[in-house]
């Protein structure tokens, strides 16, 4: 179970006034908190807390970490290696891009860290919500060629070949390290070039708000905005009780 970190009301309280009052500079507080984890009913806290994502404010390539809730699916998506997703388009998504075992994550900045922060004032920040940026043509493809795919330490793989029910029935079985091991190594088999999921719109929780829907698994993940390069997800799983939340962090120079 993740770190409480006081009831649900101080929670969203907390939140609130962090992001209303302090703006983007103080995010990083609420995502270390996430980071740490917290339980189930303060992760849907601070969620209905965020404004909504757009569509077209997805585009590009993020990597992602996890949010620990005492979810049956904490630490799963590590122990296999996954590095993050990409939106090429609103009908080009990548939703699972893992790395080959041994490998780094390419491109992750920490939130706060010197890097992230070092950015020259007037500069703008691709995609999310910057006044006056340049929005694409939906449904053009406006990922770089050059990215991911390219890097050997990186693949798309077909989701509709995991597993996911045997997480749900067997977690101890599928988070044991020899199996996690295993599977790091099958891995590469199931990888793919082609896109596996959607953007759209959905409500959830009473907000319309960007949504990437799995072409072969009962899977909704939904986003919410932490700041400009970094978004709170809900995964919505049939079979789930509770939705499984992680963060994306948007990776530099990934649009055209």
């Amino acid at each position: 179970m993740g770190r409480p970190v006081g009831g649900d009301e101080e929670t969203r309280t907390m939140i609130t006034e962090t992001i209303t009052t302090s703006g983007a500079e103080h995010s990083g507080t609420v995502t270390a908190e996430l980071r740490r984890g917290m339980s189930t009913a303060q992760a849907l806290a601070v969620f209905d807390s965020l404004p909504a994502v757009r569509v077209e404010e997805m585009f590009g390539r993020w990597t992602g970490s996890e949010v620990p809730t005492g979810s049956p699916l904490d630490g799963l998506l590590g122990a296999y290696g996954w590095h993050g997703k990409r939106f090429a388009s609103a009908e080009e998504v990548d939703p699972l891009i893992f790395e080959k075992p041994g490998s780094k994550k390419a491109g992750a900045e920490k939130p706060g860290s010197k890097k992230s922060g070092s950015k020259k004032a007037g500069a703008e920040t691709p995609g999310l919500g910057k006044p006056g940026s340049r929005k694409p043509a939906p449904g053009k493809r406006v990922l770089r060629r050059s990215g991911p795919r390219r890097r050997g330490s990186l693949f798309a793989v077909e989701p509709a070949v995991i597993p996911l029910q045997l997480a749900l029935r067997l977690p101890s079985l599928v988070h044991h390290p020899a199996t996690a091991a295993l599977g790091r190594l099958a891995l590469p088999l199931i990888r793919t070039r082609r896109p596996k999921a959607r953007l759209r719109m959905v409500e959830y929780r009473g907000v319309s708000t960007a949504t990437m829907i799995y072409d072969a698994q009962p899977i909704n993940d939904h986003f919410r905005r932490l700041d400009n390069r970094t978004l709170l997800g809900a995964m919505d799983l049939r079979g789930l009780d509770s939705p499984f939340f992680f963060l994306l962090h948007r990776e530099p120079d990934t649009l055209s």
